[in-house]
């Protein structure tokens, strides 16, 4: 047989070989050129879709004796096809609505397309590696594009979509990777049309006569189709076209026997346990499946729709437990669990607390005031973290998922999150005193939206900023230059700063460089943590990205920020050892250790020397040293590592990292 197709690819036993223009000129046989003259609108050339037609009437055409090369054969079977055609059990013009039943993926490879699209007229283009996009080369408009997925991949699809002259698409047709079967298309007209919905709405649905309750003979074909990949769609869009779910409709089908209806819809529950394998959440299916099955049984004698319901509910109830199992192992995934202490990077979220995350990154970039706000954060054997605002007198407990979940706050350390949820549910019930005056900021739901930094070292540290002072450009600068070196360069003070200068939404004209080189603008009405400064660079951090440490140079520091809020450790430190009352015999350094001297009239005892006769002082028994030193960790272990020299005296030292 002489008919030409390019590739030289079999359709069943027939092997056309056709021109590029796959043209009727290269037909010899007659009952093929017959075929031809029914596709074909009379430009004696086959279109794209016109040619996928053609295949699929030779397929159809070769039957039971494939792989007979015997030519008499060959036109018995086509003149057959050619019968069918006419006699309108096949019908051409519904075929040309429907694209092939499975795809050919020879045909969509580069070269094959290539061939098919010469240069001349058409570009090819690969915008990715398994992408393939024609376009007509006078008009730029496309023609065809294909996306061919690897088989490998068992949920994924590939998808052939055609457009006309206008660039408009005339038929998206989408395949399962792993058999390359159709399973959905579309066309010109707009309508979704799912195969193997259909094709089981239609089993369900035959009747003979019209009015006798029947069942189509492919339904158990059919239901063999249903995989753990496409049963979720299937049952979604066979509800749509019945208005019943697929269960119900089988078990009320009258057609079938009360034993059929029964290892039919096992077999769908079967599928549908092993779809809900795909989800992480750790439900006892195996033990689902029983209950279902029981279920199934129980009512098999007398299926009604309220049986199909009592389904669906456990259906249902699966799906809900697995989902809420789902959810938050996929939030843990995202966003890691808190462990009880503030140990990692952190990432604002779209909540507006700049002024409070930069005031944290500040008091974590210190190891005095970092411990001390570790202390307030502490977590059970079950996941919960507890938040004592000690400061505030408040204290607030929630579960890990309530804290995973919560994703209007920070990202990344869970614990800055934990600690950001404490303190809008603080303001949402409380005004507070920041330095003595009382500060009405309650509101509902969105109060930790706006602020200043020194609301947050009032509530987390006891003590708000000393001042939020403004060094704006009229200053002489001099005296702005000693903001940068009297408040960051010596370390001895938190500070956050802002830009309230300019207009909200703007970023500075100038870039500057993180320390991997990278380039950023700055923002305005945003606060930054200012973590370090030296002669050439004030060091910021964006509580956009707590890990990333911006260098800005200091004139662009001083021509951009107007304000910041400065808070003394020293202070900080004074008023915790205040709180002790620690004594006339104590000494308090200005890094914040204090040495209380031991008292030795109720610490020791004299003994007289026989030699000289005077009396020394003797040291303490190690058991008098351990007694002294759990007493003192009591009353101050914490804040402070606790150490006892051998004459009793007592050295605290402010925890710098939790215990």
């Amino acid at each position: 047989m002489s008919f030409e197709f390019e590739n030289g690819k079999k359709i069943g036993k027939f092997e056309p070989i056709i021109g590029k223009d796959w043209s009727k000129q290269n037909i010899k046989n007659e009952y093929l050129n017959t075929i031809f003259n029914l596709i074909d609108d009379g430009n004696n050339t086959l279109s794209e879709e016109e040619f996928d037609l053609f295949q699929r009437l030779l397929k159809k055409a070769d039957g039971i004796n494939s792989g007979n090369a015997d030519s008499v054969t060959e036109n018995s079977e086509l003149k057959t096809l050619i019968k069918q055609i006419e006699d309108g059990e096949i019908k051409i013009d519904e075929l040309k609505d429907v694209p092939p039943e499975t795809l050919d993926k020879s045909l969509y490879t580069e070269e094959a397309i290539r061939k098919r699209y010469p240069e001349s007229d058409y570009i090819i283009e690969r915008p990715m590696s398994n992408q393939i996009i024609v376009k007509d080369k006078n008009t730029n408009r496309p023609i065809l594009e294909t996306i061919i997925e690897d088989d490998s991949l068992p949920r994924a699809v590939s998808t052939i979509t055609y457009y006309d002259e206008n660039g408009r698409e005339t038929q998206f047709a989408v395949y399962s990777a792993i058999n390359n079967k159709l399973e959905s298309y579309q066309n010109k007209d707009g309508v979704r049309h799912d195969i193997l919905p259909e094709a089981l709405y239609e089993d369900i649905t035959a009747k003979k006569f019209g009015i006798i309750h029947t069942t189509g003979e492919k339904l158990e074909e059919h239901l063999n189709e249903l995989t753990k990949y496409n049963i979720d769609n299937v049952l979604i869009k066979y509800k749509e076209l019945s208005g019943n779910t697929l269960i119900s409709d089988i078990m009320t089908e009258r057609g079938l026997s009360a034993q059929k209806r029964a290892e039919l819809t096992k077999k769908i529950i079967d599928v549908y346990i092993e779809s809900r394998k795909l989800y992480v959440g750790k439900v006892d299916l195996e033990g689902f499946k029983k209950t279902f099955y029981k279920l199934i049984d129980d009512e098999r004698d007398g299926f009604t729709p309220m049986s199909s319901k009592k389904v669906e509910k456990l259906m249902q109830q699966l799906e809900d437990a697995q989902e809420k199992e789902l959810d938050k192992g996929v939030y843990e995934q995202i966003n890691g669990v808190p462990d009880g202490k503030i140990d990692s990077d952190f990432s604002q979220g779209p909540t507006g607390d700049c002024w409070f995350l930069s005031a944290v990154k500040t008091i974590m970039s210190n190891p005095q005031t970092a411990k001390l706000l570790n202390n307030q954060i502490s977590i059970d054997r079950n996941g919960n973290v507890t938040v004592n605002l000690a400061h505030v007198d408040k204290s607030y407990t929630f579960t890990t998922e309530e804290i995973v979940r919560e994703n209007t706050l920070a990202s990344g350390d869970m614990d800055v999150r934990a600690l950001e949820m404490a303190v809008k549910k603080y303001l949402n019930e409380n005004s507070f005193s920041l330095n003595g005056i009382m500060h009405k900021i309650k509101m509902e739901d969105n109060n930790i939206e706006g602020g200043i930094p020194n609301y947050a070292y009032e509530i987390l540290l006891g003590r708000g900023g000393i001042l939020n002072e403004t060094f704006y450009s009229e200053k002489p600068i001099l005296w702005r230059e000693s903001f940068i070196d009297e408040y960051i360069s010596s370390g001895k003070y938190l500070v956050c700063v802002n830009c309230s200068g300019i207009f909200e939404g703007e970023e500075s004209e100038f870039e500057v460089e993180d320390e991997n080189g990278a380039k950023h603008k700055l923002v305005s009405i945003h606060a930054y943590a200012a973590v370090g400064a030296d002669k050439d660079f004030v060091y910021l951090v964006n509580p956009w990205d707590s890990g990333n440490k911006l260098k800005v140079p200091r004139d662009k520091f001083l021509s951009f920020f107007g304000s910041g809020s400065v808070c003394s450790i020293d202070k900080i430190l004074k008023k915790i050892a205040d709180k002790y009352n620690f004594g006339d015999n104590a000494v308090i350094n200005d890094d914040g250790r204090v040495i209380i001297y031991n008292n030795r009239s109720d610490m020791t005892r004299e003994k007289g020397d026989s030699i000289s006769g005077k009396t020394k002082k003797e040291s303490l028994s190690k058991e008098a040293l351990a007694k002294i030193k759990k007493n003192a960790e009591k009353l101050y272990g914490k804040d402070y590592k606790v150490d006892v020299n051998k004459n009793g005296d007592i050295l605290l030292t402010p925890l710098s990292e939790k215990p």
